[in-house]
C-alpha cells in the first residue's frame, strides 16, 4: 500500500509523514531526494546552463544561493521545475515500483497533483492549515516570507486538491491532535489485505 501526503509548504505533511513512520511505514521524502538529484552533474550542467554559475560554490549547488535565484518569480520556478522534476518523478516512480504491493509506504509529496501522479498512490492524504500558519512554519524553519508566498502561487490550492484526496487533515498546530487525526486514518486504512 501506497500514500501519499500532500499539501502546500508549512501544512505539516512532514510531521504526518513521521507518524506514519512511527506507526510501521518505509517512508520517501520526495524534498529529499531533490536534494540528492541536485549532486548529479546532469542536473548541475542543467542548472549552471540555466541560471549561470551564480548557485554554485566550488562545484556544488549551494542550495540557498539556487534558492534565491530561482524564487525571484514564477518563471524562474517553473524553469527550475522544468529541470529537476522530470527525473524525481522517474526516480519517485522506480522508487514506489521497487516496494511492491505488500509493502506499507507514505511519501512526503507536496507536488503530486502538480506532477499528474496520482495513480502512484492508493491513498492520498491532504495536510492543510490556514495561510498565516503555513507562512509562519515556513519562515521558523528559515525561509522568508516572500520566498514562501511565491511557493504558494505556483502550488495548486487547498479547495483543488481537496476534490482529490481520499482524506484531509486540518493541521491547527497541535501536535497531539494531529498525531490523533493521523491515527485514526492509518487505522481506517485495509492493512489487513496487504
Amino acid at each position: 500500500m501506497v500514500v501519499g501526503i500532500t499539501g502546500r509548504i508549512g501544512s505539516g505533511k512532514t510531521e504526518v509523514t513521521r507518524i506514519f513512520k512511527k506507526n510501521g511505514f518505509t517512508t520517501v521524502d520526495v524534498d529529499r531526494m531533490g536534494h540528492k538529484f541536485l549532486e548529479r552533474d546532469d542536473i548541475k550542467k542543467s542548472i549552471r546552463d540555466t541560471f549561470g554559475n551564480a548557485p554554485l560554490i566550488e562545484g556544488r549547488i549551494n542550495r540557498k544561493l539556487l534558492s534565491e535565484i530561482v524564487s525571484k518569480n514564477k518563471d524562474t520556478i517553473k524553469t527550475y521545475n522544468s529541470i529537476i522534476h522530470p527525473p524525481l518523478v522517474q526516480e519517485l516512480k522506480n522508487l514506489i515500483n521497487k516496494q511492491g504491493k505488500t509493502s506499507l509506504v507514505a511519501v512526503d509529496c507536496a507536488l503530486i497533483f502538480e506532477w499528474g501522479v496520482e495513480e502512484l498512490f492508493d491513498y492520498i492524504i491532504l495536510v492543510k492549515c490556514n495561510e498565516d500558519k503555513r507562512i509562519q512554519r515556513a519562515v521558523k524553519d528559515g525561509k522568508s516570507e516572500e520566498f514562501v508566498r511565491r511557493i504558494l502561487s505556483v502550488q495548486l490550492s487547498d479547495s483543488e486538491k481537496l476534490k482529490r484526496i481520499d482524506f484531509v487533515i486540518e493541521n491547527k498546530g497541535d501536535l497531539l491532535a494531529l498525531e490523533k487525526k493521523t491515527r485514526e486514518i492509518i487505522s481506517s486504512l485495509p492493512l489487513q489485505d496487504i
